[in-house]
Order: C-alpha cells, then structure tokens, then sequence
C-alpha cells in the first residue's frame, strides 16, 4: 500500500508537471512594445551650449498572458542632446514564458541651420568710403553644439578659420552677424588685421533652390580705424 500512495504521489507531481510545462510551451506570443511617437524622432540643439536635456517620448509593453509588463523593459543605449548626430535607442521586454520583443528608435539632434550649409558664391560691392566689387567663395557649416549658430570660413573674403559666426532666425529667414572682433592673418599680408563685424542677411528665396542671402555689413578695420559698408549677395 505504501508503495502504491508514494506511485499516485510522484504520478500526480508529474501531471502536474506535464499541464505547467504544456501551458508554458502553448505561450509563444511575444509582447506588444509600442514607442511613443514612433521609432524615429528629431530634437534641436539647445539654443545655449551645454543645456540641451533628452527626455524619452515612452513605451508601452503589453502581454496577452501577463498585462501590462511596462516595468519589465529595458533600454540600451544613450543620446546627447547638446552635440549634432543620429543615435540608436533599443527596447527589450521580455514576457514570463521567455517570449521576447524588441524596437529601435533613431534620435535625431540638428541644427535649424543645418539647411543653409554649403558653399555660396558671393559679389560683395563696398558701397562706403568707396565702391568696389570683389568676387569669392564662402563656406557656411552650422555649429555642432548650439542650435541656429553658423560659422563662415571667409568672412568679408578673409580668411578667418570659422572664427566670425552667424545666428539664424528661422522665422524671419534672417541670417545676423552679431558684433564680433577677429584677427585675421591674410595670405599676402606680413601682419595680423582686426576687424570688427556686423551686419544682417535675408533669404529672398526661401526654402527654394538655389538660396539666395542678401546681406549687409559694416566692417571696422581697426588698424585703418575706418569703418566700410557692403552689400553682398550669397547665391548657393
């Protein structure tokens, strides 16, 4: 008799055995993970270095055995929101029956100005103390870090290794050289120049091809203490 109980007792644990693992085996449904806002999404430079903050739209992470396993996914990678660049972000969530699902999602951090990089060919006529035309090439690249910013690699026709800097309005299309002094080095020139820049761009063709920038700025030379205007017309 007492081996007979101990049979039915080891014959139960197994059934019992046999029903968890066959319901176990029957799940092979993954979760449902959803990215809020989608699995690509776009974020500016902050418009002050440094202050830009990531702040993930959320997921939902959904069972048809356990509910809602939100808490259970995990998140594997980063994103820097004060430098320009395409970063990856994957979810994992995996429900009790080891079924797993994944998503990805690219960040995207620009700068509003990303659209005027380029090359532009520029006449400049120097209308003030004297007329005169130059021709030449301007190389604009926005800034890596804050947003709206631009670096021009020949302002005026100097070279000036991207010191001078423009900030875009989007709005407005306005392209504005804030007062700034810079010392440049010209080629054919022995001795350092400084000048002093300011001055204000419009695009009169807006978001068509090709750009156009009509500017106008005042340039101190300071060595020559003679302030000059001119208006120049950007054509990409």
């Amino acid at each position: 008799m007492k081996n007979s109980g101990l049979f039915q007792r080891s014959s139960l644990l197994l059934l019992v055995f046999f029903i968890i693992s066959s319901c176990a085996k029957e799940d092979t449904t993954p979760p449902v993970l959803i990215l809020i806002n989608g699995n690509n999404v776009i974020q500016p430079l902050p418009p002050v270095k440094g202050g830009g903050v990531w702040k993930d739209p959320g997921y939902t992470a959904n069972d048809n055995k356990d509910g809602n396993i939100f808490n259970h996914v995990h998140v594997f990678g980063t994103v820097d929101p004060n430098t320009k660049g395409v970063y990856s972000l994957t979810y994992s969530v995996k429900d009790a029956a080891g079924n797993v699902s994944t998503q990805t999602r690219k960040v995207t951090i620009y700068n509003d100005a990303d659209s005027l990089n380029g090359t532009y060919s520029v006449i400049d006529s120097t209308i003030s103390p004297t007329v005169a035309t130059t021709q030449y090439a301007v190389n604009l690249t926005s800034d890596l870090y804050t947003d709206s910013l631009v670096h021009f690699d020949r302002f005026a026709g100097l070279n000036n290794d991207s010191t001078v800097t423009g900030v875009l309005n989007y709005f407005k299309k306005t392209l504005v050289v804030k007062s700034q002094t810079v010392t440049f080095y010209p080629v054919i020139v022995t001795s350092p120049e400084t000048h002093t820049f300011a001055g204000t761009g419009t695009d009169s063709v807006g978001l068509q091809v090709p750009t156009v920038i009509h500017f106008t700025f005042t340039d101190l030379n300071a060595g020559t203490g003679i302030t000059s205007t001119h208006h120049t017309r950007w054509t990409k």
